[in-house]
């Protein structure tokens, strides 16, 4: 059985920041000279603090990831995804990723994706309340069970004489009675449809959802590092709400059904052009990437989930992908599943 025993705890920072002050206090007081203290140096954080965010719904808000990185939300309160990415993945390694701060709070950051001097990638990450999923009526209270980071990664080679040789790599995840939602992409370059990165979400414990990375790019060339420049990683966090030990999957929102996924489906997008694909409503569900790949080659190849407001629904979930010029090569794709805000129903 996998454990999920480890939550996201909150940083000790509050605490050294007074300590601090009452140092400088103490220190005045004695008539020393106020120095500053060296900063401590973070281990691979971004520096900016929490931007403005964009508030879709009481239980939603959207923050736009820059390049240095951005603190989201307190991990104890909130769950946070990634939810849109765009640019060029052809030319040198790209990554836009969300995860877990040693701080406490969830972060987002991006990186390459400069292309002849100009930004060609663009993301921005969605985070709602933990209060906001509601497990089976007995254990709903949160913070809820996440995990740590999930990573797939692959790495095609040219093996000579024998050519190119693909690679898959797949890792297990939790179990089918929690929702693993994809969180950073590509870390690596993209080169056509055999580029991506898949979740495939378990029916029934005690089965585990799965992470898998693709790439058949055979990559020769290798970054200063001696990493190869062309290669494609994944990286997912899975949550799990209410009481654990059952055999049942988690419940979710999709095309054909409501309940297990076997049941409900997931939504998908594979275009050469520009198509939409409208999802579960924002009052029921949580929707996230469970899939993502094809050819990214600048800022009109798009992969974005979104809330938009229906007539006759009100606000719901759209899955909007965008591929600006795409004649000689097969398209691009997502996938998205609406993880149930009440797992119970």
């Amino acid at each position: 059985m996998l454990d999920r025993s480890w939550r996201i705890k909150q940083g000790s920072s509050g605490w050294a920041s007074c300590l601090g002050l009452l140092a400088g206090l103490l220190s005045s007081a004695c008539g020393a000279p106020a120095e500053s203290a060296p900063a401590e140096k973070a281990e691979l954080e971004p520096t900016a603090e929490s931007t403005e965010p964009l508030a879709l719904h009481p239980c939603f808000s959207k923050y736009d990831i820059p390049y240095g990185g951005v603190r989201l939300e307190e991990g104890t309160l909130s769950f946070c995804y990634l939810t849109y990415i765009a640019g060029n993945f052809q030319y040198a390694p790209v990554e836009a990723k969300v995860y877990q701060g040693t701080d406490g709070y969830w972060r987002a950051n991006k990186s390459g994706g400069v292309v002849h001097g100009e930004v060609e990638l663009f993301a921005s990450a969605t985070c709602i309340k933990q209060a906001c999923l509601k497990g089976d009526g007995v254990n709903d209270v949160y913070p809820h069970w996440i995990s740590g980071p999930i990573t797939a990664r692959a790495n095609s080679q040219q093996k000579f004489p024998l050519g190119c040789t693909c690679e898959n790599q797949r890792v297990n995840a939790w179990q089918a009675d929690s929702a693993t939602v994809l969180n950073s992409f590509p870390f690596g370059t993209t080169a056509g449809g055999a580029e991506y990165v898949r979740i495939n979400q378990a029916t029934r414990n005690p089965a585990a959802t799965t992470v898998t990375a693709n790439d058949c790019q055979c990559d020769t060339r290798f970054a200063p590092a001696g990493v190869p420049q062309h290669a494609i990683t994944g990286t997912a966090h899975s949550i799990f709400v209410g009481t654990p030990g059952g055999a049942d999957g988690a419940r979710f929102i999709g095309p054909t059904g409501n309940g297990r996924i076997d049941l409900a489906g997931t939504y998908s997008v594979h275009t050469k052009g520009t198509k939409v694909v409208n999802m579960a409503s924002v009052n029921d569900a949580m929707c996230y990437f469970t899939a993502l790949g094809g050819k990214f080659r600048g800022g009109a190849e798009q992969a974005e989930i979104r809330l938009v407001t229906d007539p006759a629904r009100g606000q719901i979930w759209q899955l909007r992908v965008s591929q600006g010029s795409a004649a000689d090569d097969d398209g691009l794709f997502a996938s998205a599943n609406c993880y149930k805000r009440y797992q119970l129903l």
